[in-house]
């Protein structure tokens, strides 16, 4: 019996620590970008590489916006 492909969704599972290049797709912007977020507080680990914990991207990307948000205000 063939099954509906709509009762097995397909799951994509993210790697929680992300290269740099990872990190920057994800944030959709340059890695020189996220060097420069290195210096101002984005913590990053070394381990195999340099590699940021997707926790840490989304809380710092969170804060930027509501820094960004604020100043336009």
């Amino acid at each position: 019996m063939r099954e509906n492909i709509e009762s097995n969704p397909i799951v994509v599972i993210q790697p929680r620590y992300l290269s740099v290049q990872q990190a920057a797709k994800y944030a959709s912007t340059s890695t020189t970008t996220i060097y420069e977020w290195f210096k101002k507080g984005l913590p990053k680990i070394k381990a195999n590489g340099t590699r940021v914990d997707v926790k840490d991207l989304d809380e710092y990307l969170s804060k930027r916006k509501l820094i960004s948000y604020q100043n336009e205000m």
